[in-house]
């Protein structure tokens, strides 16, 4: 099986696509083998779903499936650790699709992301810069609490210290209304935006209502939500500060239960293959957790020589890492590894000091967030600068 991963990895053949990026007439039609992958990597079978991914491009070369199948192999090939295989799949795709062509474009960003990767194992810095930026339409910030980004790019920032929430698209940002002193936010899916405030919880600027859970054996409302985050199906996943539970809520339903293992969550994200990463807040750790609910992997408090003391926030990127936020201005990053037949890890890479001098000074960094490429925003308190670690 991995034979035929690493041939795949090695194929780089022509697929005929028109100017538009269409598919040009006449090429074979592929079987579903994709659709058998993603079922495969939801099953968390991931050396069937490679397998089924290298079958379409040594198959099917020619089909618009083969372009399909480079970007989730590359993440497949990545969490194995074959950083070198995975960006040959991406930079198939730039060779091969128009300039304008939406996959072309997120195997660039992987293959930036990856690239990272591996000039990681020869010098100490993760991040090869820092540059201070902005975005039109978000004032000095008081009290950012979480970045949410979506696969295009788009990024939802919180500051509960102004109660609102920010959309922004490119460099220009947006106040989104309808909730009341917001407390937390997610990206759904579809586009659409979720917030939870003192009125309750809103999709897409509906009238707000409260979610609920059963604590202590009768239904009461949420109220003092403090994380949300979205499956790719539509469930919520919501961390409220006096439930000690991380708490799962139905797509198109108010009523949560709990979810995973129990803990003082602080802060949750969804990642690729809708592994969920949350932030436990009394034991200064990082549990990575499965769609049925079970713990894959654990770090902290103590990483290697690195122990964790104030971690604030986290984020997740495209490939399986995760970055923590360390009130010492510290970003201490993890990569998750997972092969046949042995139990994922989280690998620690060097720890990335944020810079403290003037003028990239973050007086108070409190939150961050992973782009497509893999850069990480960092946004604080008092300040309308971000840093973005590049």
């Amino acid at each position: 099986m991995r034979q035929l991963v690493l041939i795949a990895a090695m194929l780089v053949v022509a697929i005929p696509v028109a100017p538009n990026g269409q598919e040009r007439p006449g090429a074979r039609e592929a079987p579903a083998w994709l659709e058998q992958a993603t079922k495969a990597e939801a099953e968390m079978r991931f050396e069937v779903a490679a397998a089924l991914l290298s079958q379409v491009l040594v198959e099917q070369p020619r089909s618009a499936d083969a372009w399909r199948a480079r970007v989730p192999l590359a993440r497949l090939l990545a969490l194995r650790g074959e950083v070198a295989a995975a960006l040959l799949q991406c930079q198939a795709l730039r060779d091969q699709l128009p300039l304008d062509h939406p996959a072309r474009r997120q195997a660039l960003e992987l293959a930036t992301l990856l690239g990272r990767r591996l000039r990681a194992g020869q010098t100490p810095a993760y991040f090869a810069g820092v540059v201070p930026t902005g975005t039109r339409g978000i004032p000095a910030l008081d009290q950012p609490v979480a970045i949410m980004v979506d696969p295009a790019g788009r990024y939802l920032l919180v500051d509960t210290g102004q109660g609102r929430a920010y959309l922004a698209t490119g460099e220009t940002a947006s106040a989104i209304g309808g909730v009341l002193d917001v407390s937390a936010g997610a990206l759904l899916p579809d586009g659409t935006v979720a917030l939870a405030g003192k009125n309750g919880l809103a999709i897409a600027g509906g009238k707000p209502a409260f979610l609920t859970s059963t604590v202590g054996g009768r239904p009461r409302p949420l109220k003092k939500v403090r994380s949300l985050a979205a499956t790719s199906g539509g469930d919520l996943l919501v961390v409220d500060r006096d439930v000690d539970a991380l708490l799962r809520c139905k797509a198109g339903t108010l009523t949560c239960a709990p979810w995973g293992p129990p803990g003082k969550v602080l802060a949750v994200k969804v990642g690729v293959s809708d592994f969920v990463y949350v932030l436990d807040d009394r034991q200064q750790s990082v549990r990575v957790i499965d769609p049925a609910g079970r713990v894959l992997a654990t770090a902290g408090p103590q990483v290697g020589a690195t122990r964790f003391d104030a971690i604030l926030d986290l984020a997740v990127d495209a490939a399986y890492g995760v970055y923590l936020l360390d009130k010492k201005k510290l970003i201490h990053i993890l990569l998750l590894r997972g092969d046949a037949g042995r139990p994922m890890t989280l690998e620690p890479l060097p720890t990335f000091v944020l810079p403290t001098d003037e003028p990239r000074l973050l007086k108070n960094p409190l939150a961050l967030a992973a782009m497509p490429d893999g850069a990480v925003l960092v946004v604080g308190g008092a300040s309308a600068r971000f840093l973005r670690l590049q």
